[in-house]
């Protein structure tokens, strides 16, 4: 998918955080890979009739003078390749992050959070979304190290909560904020 294709897909479900509708990034994530499958089909034949409609040698391959595979490998391997990349990642962060969460009664995610994070991994393609969980994870440390500090410095609420430990930061208002911020960065360098 092209750029502007995924920062719409990533600021539209933004925008949907904010409704009360909180099972939407399952449906969302789901509909993001069916768009991109038809945004490729629709990238290959349009390869297809570019190259047919060339006057130069580029109408060699296609059919007949090639099959419909040549075509199929080119825009697989320059145009899909890196978000199949992406959305095996993105399917991996998925299985562990629900299995874990369900394994230990969602005391890491809310249950929507892991298809946010899958969604975003999954829009950003292969290298970004590398970058985009060095960023979360860079963030979200600092906003817990914060938080951890700013908790610790009342030693009375310490003592009156009988913990040591800060409030759990949860990470529903990160995953799509930091992938707009990675696309809009990537695309200013």
């Amino acid at each position: 998918m092209v750029w502007w294709l995924s920062l719409v897909i990533l600021i539209f479900a933004f925008g949907f955080q904010f409704t009360n509708k909180r099972h939407f990034s399952k449906h969302l994530f789901l509909a993001t890979i069916v768009l991109a499958v038809v945004v490729f089909v629709y990238l290959t034949i349009a390869q297809y009739f570019v190259w047919q409609n060339s006057g130069t040698f580029s109408k060699y391959l296609v059919p007949p003078y090639q099959g419909w595979g040549y075509v199929l490998s080119y825009t697989s391997t320059h145009q899909a390749f890196n978000y199949f990349i992406s959305l095996a990642a993105a399917l991996i962060f998925l299985y562990f992050t629900v299995t874990l969460n369900k394994r230990f009664k969602n005391r890491f995610f809310e249950k929507e959070e892991p298809y946010l994070g899958a969604l975003s991994i999954f829009v950003l393609s292969h290298p970004l979304w590398l970058y985009y969980l060095s960023a979360l994870l860079t963030v979200y440390l600092i906003v817990q190290f914060y938080f951890f500090i700013k908790h610790h410095v009342d030693q009375r609420k310490i003592r009156e909560e009988r913990s040591a430990l800060a409030p759990r930061i949860p990470m529903y208002w990160l995953w799509l904020p930091i992938g707009i911020l990675v696309i809009l960065i990537e695309r200013l360098f």
